[in-house]
């Protein structure tokens, strides 16, 4: 799950489906879930989730099969092989890596001779200048008024026990903007002790993180992650004990 979180696909919603496959995964990367049910966990339509599959296949990232019973086709969903390791699809898109200066594309959606007045405003140096950004067009007055504030909330790694990546961090403030919870000091002294507390129970940072953004978690409580664990083991335990497969695959769902 932490290999899927910290390899770039270059979309959200195409990271989510990613992250919804790497959870239904086997041991061996393999899993075979319905484009319905992932549509219906991840939130998208059906139609999205073929896309971003698809876009997944020309990174590399997953290998899709189709699966046959007998020598013929069968109404089944499509088995998955995920391929984190591929090394060519870790690297970003040429484009993304190029510095854009600031107020390029802003105007984008508007008249090419639009103009743009920034004004920046600084509070006792602070790094993490405030933006206001006006778009006007020469024939009309001023219509557009954006702040662009910035996304970036260092992270107390004393406070953690166990302090997680910067790349899993990052996801998780973006995942909080999304959802329009602002991380403020209290409610993120309260998420440091729970996964203060989860680490002592044999839990990761970087998988509980990840937990709530795959679960859409706004935040967490240790007892979601026990009974999520129990219910997994009573799967496994039930799929051990079970007659195996006709075709040889195991599913192992999140």
């Amino acid at each position: 799950m932490v290999q899927a979180m910290n390899t770039q696909v270059g979309n959200p919603a195409r990271k989510l489906v990613l992250l919804k496959l790497a959870d239904h995964a086997n041991d061996e990367g393999i899993c075979w879930p319905s484009y319905e049910s992932i549509a219906k966990q991840c939130e998208i339509s059906k139609r999205t989730v073929i896309r971003h599959i698809a876009e997944l296949e020309k990174q590399g990232l997953v290998q899709v099969f189709q699966r046959e019973r007998n020598g013929h086709h069968h109404n089944q969903s499509n088995k998955y092989v995920l391929r984190l390791n591929n090394s060519q699809s870790l690297s970003p898109n040429p484009e993304t890596k190029k510095p854009k200066n600031d107020g390029d594309n802003l105007a984008s959606d508007g008249d090419k001779n639009d103009k743009l007045i920034v004004t920046k405003t600084t509070c006792h140096g602070d790094k993490n200048d405030n933006l206001m950004v006006t778009q006007c067009h020469p024939n009309q007055s001023y219509r557009t008024s954006h702040k662009i504030e910035p996304n970036n909330i260092s992270c107390p790694r004393s406070n953690f026990v166990q302090p997680p990546s910067q790349n899993i961090w990052q996801d998780y403030l973006e995942h909080r903007k999304n959802k329009k919870a602002k991380l403020t000091e209290t409610a993120l002294n309260r998420l440091v002790q729970k996964i203060n507390a989860a680490n002592k129970l044999g839990y990761a940072t970087d998988d509980i993180l990840a937990e709530c953004m795959l679960r859409n978690w706004q935040g967490f409580e240790v007892s979601w992650l026990e009974q999520k664990k129990y219910q997994r083991n009573s799967l496994i335990n039930e799929i051990t004990t079970r007659p195996s497969n006709p075709e040889g695959f195991v599913v192992i769902n999140g």
